[in-house]
């Protein structure tokens, strides 16, 4: 037993003068220059390494604080080197072997200059193997320990940042590869792989959920700026890949994102899911589902960013919309309208505010409310009430439906074909809604037939105002704006039915009392 605990000894202390020749043999001038040498060919960049000391935990390893990686402003700096060589390499017959060279606090910039080029400092690696290897040194494996990749994008004018980044890095036949590698984009835990080679850069990221704060530098990353007026809230889940050609200038990303919550300026959306796609400079989402005031929202979003100005084509489906809770969240209509609406929009549009893009629109649309009740609608409710067709309170009239298309361009909605039922009640009308709620309809209310005779013989007037069909047909104006209408019966129009005007406004001021 004392033999062998004597030869283990004497294996020990051979073991530890051999790392201890071996590790000063690397810290010296020449194995220093070797070590440089294996990191300039690993990076293809010039290496150059100050004094290294040596460690013996948590395993034997050399240290270096002053590294230069690059001539000059170079873009990449490193704030610690720590080499842990493969100790048994340094038997006789060996060729000395790094295992792992740690770069700590690695700092990269990369960035994009106003006319769309891409710049990075660290050029793909030449030649084959895996690692690099200087003189008779070998270097198996990079690593990368809170590093971080720092994007000035002059093009933008924005800056974005991966921090603490922890990465293994590969390198074979000219390719640099960090295939699985985590870090920060602002405080958001992000998971990732980059490949850099001579065909260009790919850099894909993920997380669990992005906070709201750190938007502005995911869209950075994505080479897009900032949207105004956006903000989520909740659990965010997204997996974007980013890919810039071997000219340097393409860019190209695909990607989807969820959102339990998102707000575009008044809007508020949920359960958002948006695949979405950013190449020669347009940028698509599709489909795009989301909930809305309680409906559901299905379409296509494109986004054309090569102008200065961005340029918008939506087509989109919304169904089962709450009116109410979306005229009460989106505009000063709250309270005017209820039921549940579908719609259907197909337009185009420019800006880069909501109100410059609403000037700009142009296309079409097709919308339906269905059981639903207009409110405080003072002209309508008088003649309910006269006719004792629909229900509801005496401003409020309740119909089945609401129905129309519109054209939508020059700041209004222009429609031909608005109608409303309720009952016997029909009201059909044309004229324009501006997006800056002012109103110019010109609408006709009828009643049926059989209503219309059953009035026939309490009102004389009645039967001066049928149509060949037998009913009851009032016109009617609206105007001022949505939240505040002004309503006329059309006297003008009633004119024409050469009807003495003092008998028409007695005859109506019976009709209608209110």
């Amino acid at each position: 037993m004392r033999r062998v605990l004597a030869i283990v000894a004497v294996v020990v202390v051979l073991l530890a003068g051999l790392c201890v020749v071996g590790l000063q043999a690397l810290a010296g001038g020449a194995g220093k220059d070797r070590i440089a040498a294996a990191l300039s060919k690993a990076l293809g960049l010039p290496v150059t390494i100050g004094q290294l000391s040596i460690s013996f935990f948590p395993t034997p390893a050399l240290t270096a604080g002053h590294v230069q990686i690059g001539a000059g402003q170079s873009g990449v700096g490193v704030q610690t080197l720590r080499v842990v060589p493969d100790l048994w390499s340094f038997l006789p017959g060996h060729t000395k072997t790094i295992q792992r060279v740690d770069l700590i606090g690695l700092a990269i910039e990369a960035g994009r200059d106003a006319s769309g080029h891409w710049r990075f400092p660290v050029p793909p690696t030449q030649g084959g193997g895996q690692g690099g290897s200087g003189g008779n040194l070998n270097l198996d494996a990079l690593r990368i320990r809170d590093g971080a990749i720092h994007v000035v994008d002059d093009s933008l004018h924005t800056t974005s940042a991966i921090s603490a980044i922890s990465a293994d890095i590969a390198m074979q036949n000219g390719v640099i590869t960090a295939p699985d590698f985590t870090g920060r984009v602002g405080s958001t835990v992000v998971k990732g792989s980059a490949r850099y080679s001579p065909s260009g850069v790919a850099l894909r990221l993920s997380s669990a959920s992005i906070g709201n704060a750190d938007l502005p530098a995911l869209f950075a990353l994505a080479g897009m700026r900032p949207y105004p007026g956006l903000s989520i809230e909740g659990r965010a889940p997204f997996d974007m890949t980013t890919q810039v050609g071997s000219d340097l200038h393409s860019l190209s990303v695909t990607g989807k994102a969820d959102f339990e919550r998102l707000h575009l300026s008044s809007i508020t959306l949920d359960s958002v899911h948006a695949p979405f796609r950013l190449d020669k400079k347009i940028f698509t989402l599709d489909p795009m589902t989301f909930g809305v005031y309680g409906g559901r929202e299905q379409g296509r979003v494109e986004i054309d960013m090569a102008q200065a100005t961005p340029v918008y084509a939506i087509r989109t489906t919304v169904t089962g919309l709450d009116v109410n809770r979306a005229l009460s969240a989106t505009t000063t209509m709250g309270g005017k309208l209820t039921g549940t609406a579908h719609l259907t929009a197909d337009v185009k549009g420019s800006g880069t505010t909501q109100e410059v893009i609403e000037r700009s629109l142009s296309g079409t649309m097709a919308f339906g409310v269905a059981k639903g009740v207009v409110k405080n609608f003072a002209l309508l409710s008088a003649i309910n009430q006269a006719l004792g067709v629909a229900g509801e309170s005496s401003k409020d009239i309740a119909f089945d439906s609401l129905t129309g298309t519109a054209a939508i361009g020059g700041g209004h909605a222009e429609t031909k074909d608005l109608t409303l039922r309720a009952g016997d009640l029909t009201m059909t009308g044309q004229g324009t809604y501006g997006f800056d709620q002012s109103l110019n309809l010109k609408t006709t209310t009828q009643l049926s037939a059989a209503r219309t005779r059953d009035l026939a013989q309490r009102a004389a007037l009645v039967q001066k105002l049928e149509t060949q069909q037998g009913e009851l047909a009032i016109p009617v104006t609206v105007t001022g704006t949505a939240s505040a209408p002004k309503f006329g019966v059309d006297l003008g129009t009633l004119a024409k039915q050469h009807l003495p005007g003092a008998v028409l406004q007695q005859g109506l001021n019976k009709l209608l009392p209110h």
